[in-house]
């Protein structure tokens, strides 16, 4: 794996025999920075873990992407998991809003007043197939399409948010 620069970050989870078993954690390069928050896919990944575990949330699919908030934006925690109370939900954005303002430069344009705090919503049945059908309406071919729980390029609301698109 070292002759190849995918900009993938990978764990060590065990190992068969000598070979390394490896788990996907996240990419190196992924930045969302629409106001210069630079809030990387590590800490966001890190950071929404924390936040669904401490309201014992596994859900189905789980995706944040800044979305436009009035004049403003604000990054949005799109959930796909019927069991969760709404109120559960409100609690993981809160939570999850307190944890990025950990990075200074997010916690700098919260000041600021450039993004309003961490939003939560619910996402449609099959949300992960909808982020698939988006990325490939904005011209992203499927096979360059990774995981993430931070989608950089924003304003995917529309496309996986249950009810009106606020």
């Amino acid at each position: 794996l070292y002759r190849y620069r995918l900009g993938d970050v990978v764990e060590v989870v065990g190992r068969r025999g000598t070979c390394p078993l490896i788990r996907f954690v996240g990419r190196a390069d992924l930045v969302s920075d629409f106001y210069g928050e630079k809030l990387a896919e590590r800490h966001v990944a890190g950071s929404l873990a924390a936040a669904l575990a401490a309201e014992g949330l596994e859900p189905r699919f789980a995706v944040v992407s800044c979305e436009r908030a009035g004049a403003r934006r604000a990054y949005t925690l799109f959930v796909e998991d019927e069991r969760a109370a709404d109120e559960a939900l409100e609690r993981v954005a809160a939570s999850l809003e307190a944890l990025l303002l950990e990075n200074f430069h997010y916690a700098l344009c919260r000041r600021l007043g450039q993004l309003e705090p961490v939003r939560a919503r619910r996402a449609v049945p099959g949300a992960a197939g909808a982020v698939l059908v988006t990325c490939a309406e904005r011209g992203q071919r499927l096979g360059d399409v990774k995981p993430s729980v931070l989608y950089v390029r924003g304003d995917l609301g529309a496309a996986i948010a249950e009810g009106p698109h606020a």
